[in-house]
């Protein structure tokens, strides 16, 4: 019995750290894409100075979805992290 406690520890344990690297992935992903785009924004509107043209726009929306997406991931790699404290 106490042996596959322990086998279901192990195999609970792995799931989380996957689950943890791959939240911890999307979030550093995320910001890298809203960095970016930022960069990109601010590069674009300094040549044309105008920031209502389609492609500054469009990489409003994406310095906002990157901005919603790492704080998504964030937030459930920092649940897991408080569920898996809490379970030992």
């Amino acid at each position: 019995m106490k042996g596959e406690t322990l086998m279901e520890y192990e195999i609970t344990r792995k799931k989380t750290d996957g689950t943890k690297r791959t939240l911890t992935l999307l979030t550093v992903i995320s910001v890298i894409f809203c960095a970016v785009c930022a960069v990109a924004r601010a590069f674009a509107g300094s040549q044309t100075q105008e920031f209502s043209d389609p492609l500054t726009s469009m990489l409003g929306v994406g310095i906002v979805l990157g901005l919603f997406v790492a704080l998504l991931a964030l937030n459930a790699r920092l649940q897991v992290a408080s569920d898996e404290a809490e379970t030992e």
